[in-house]
């Protein structure tokens, strides 16, 4: 079994045939989510400007079939106290995925504390839509910081796109193929800008659904 080989079934079978017992691995990779914004509730009726976590329940999910197992979700206000606390939280995870805060604006905390833990910038940010506003960052102690627009379709559009990569990085697993395909309706969806957005199959070739919004 080449390195980078993910550890499934079929690896442990052949490893037990063997009578090997022990592997050197590495991961799993462990992630915290940390959904920011003083406006977001999970429990409750709603007051005016206030609207519901959406993310919580599914990010998980797709962080899962990216390769990372998400151990907690957590609310943070828009304190730099908050962010500095949650950051500095390391010792269970190997990633902390933060919603919303990335945009630089008066609220957006993550960029200045992360400047102000010392952390490394791996991606700024990305000439694309949704998710552009996106930031990848490493702490001093090696935990990776992946921030995600608070927009939930580009929450997940910037996690499905950038989370694999994390994690090829952290375990040196054998990097997947990019899956393409020739698009249906290639002219609604193409823009100036590159774009994700989400696909189907029609036939032997995608379509792209350009009119999804939040």
């Amino acid at each position: 079994v080449a390195a980078g080989t993910p550890i499934d079934a079929a690896v442990r079978s052949l490893a037990a045939s063997a009578e090997v017992f022990e592997v050197a691995v590495r991961g799993p990779v462990r992630g915290r989510v940390v959904i920011s914004g003083n406006e977001i509730r999970s429990t409750g009726l709603l007051a005016p400007g206030e609207t519901r976590d959406v993310l919580g329940s599914v990010l998980p999910e797709y962080l899962a079939h990216c390769g990372i197992s998400v151990v907690d979700v957590t609310l943070l206000e828009d304190t730099a106290t908050g962010f500095r606390d949650v950051l500095t939280r390391t010792q269970d995870v190997d990633v902390i995925i933060v919603v919303g805060a990335t945009g630089g604006g008066a609220a957006d905390q993550l960029r200045a504390t992360l400047a102000g833990l010392d952390a490394e910038t791996v991606v700024g940010r990305m000439r694309m839509r949704p998710g552009g506003s996106q930031i990848t960052a490493a702490l001093p102690d090696g935990t990776v910081v992946l921030g995600l627009p608070g927009n939930p379709l580009a929450a997940v559009g910037t996690a499905m796109l950038t989370a694999p990569a994390i994690v090829d990085a952290l375990t040196g697993r054998t990097v997947r193929p990019s899956r393409i395909g020739l698009l249906s309706n290639a002219a609604e969806a193409r823009s100036s800008t590159p774009r994700i957005v989400p696909v189907t199959a029609d036939g032997t070739r995608w379509r792209a659904d350009s009119q999804v919004r939040t």
